[in-house]
């Protein structure tokens, strides 16, 4: 088996362990809640959540008719139509092209590409990534304060790339406070949105604020980078 083919199947059985937790191989979108995935917590609309998943999809077909490397070396994560590109390209060149080849997507909102230029990451890497971003969707799954189904993580090479949406600031430092402080993390990298929403009291749930069906496209949100000490 050559060295591409396992560390694809590799990340593949890494990324399948976190199902649960709203991951997926290769496409990656928000979607677990404490005891199982619920579309009644979850801020997106179910017609927003197939889009979101068409978008990843797409992504993925048009890198692999463009090039098996982008294929192999390049993820799509997906929230409210913003396309996050992660992965690890030999060169600035295929980091430009896989960016290009998603504008095409249609009804694609902001991309926001984050692929590192370098060498690929070793198969000890990898199992540090997945235990980052297991360890993680755990944590915001067993926070009553957190809303886990908005929120999507990936983690590559030590960096913990986060996107989606926060009710408040609150609820925003509490997801980024959690990766910072991960053994394995170098730097954390968010895109999420924050809303104005009041934190309704322990054990108690205020309904969701699902954005309409018609909703226009969404903005391009800061981007967020925390460096980090990493704890070993």
């Amino acid at each position: 088996m050559s060295r591409s083919r396992f560390r694809v199947l590799f990340s593949l059985g890494v990324m399948l362990a976190a199902l649960p937790l709203g991951g997926c191989p290769a496409i990656v979108l928000g979607g677990a809640a404490a005891g199982g995935y619920t579309l009644a917590t979850a801020q997106r609309s179910p017609a927003q959540i197939a889009k979101d998943a068409s978008i990843a999809a797409v992504a993925h077909k048009y890198w692999a008719d463009t090039s098996t490397d982008l294929a192999r070396d390049v993820s799509a994560t997906v929230y409210n139509s913003q396309l996050l590109i992660t992965g690890t390209v030999p060169n600035a060149e295929m980091k430009a092209k896989a960016e290009e080849v998603a504008k095409r997507i249609e009804g694609v909102g902001p991309i926001y590409n984050e692929i590192q230029v370098g060498q690929p990451t070793n198969f000890g890497q990898d199992a540090k990534d997945g235990v980052v971003s297991n360890t993680l969707r755990a944590k915001l799954l067993s926070d009553s304060e957190v809303r886990s189904s908005n929120f999507t993580t990936h983690t590559l090479n030590g960096v913990v790339y986060l996107i989606g949406y926060a009710r408040n600031a609150a609820e925003r430092q509490r997801v980024v406070d959690y990766a910072r402080n991960l053994s394995n993390v170098s730097r954390v990298v968010a895109y999420i949105e924050v809303g104005n929403e009041v934190t309704p009291p322990t054990g108690t749930q205020a309904p969701p604020s699902t954005p309409p069906e018609d909703a226009p496209p969404p903005r391009a949100v800061p981007r967020d980078t925390i460096e980090v000490t990493p704890l070993q």
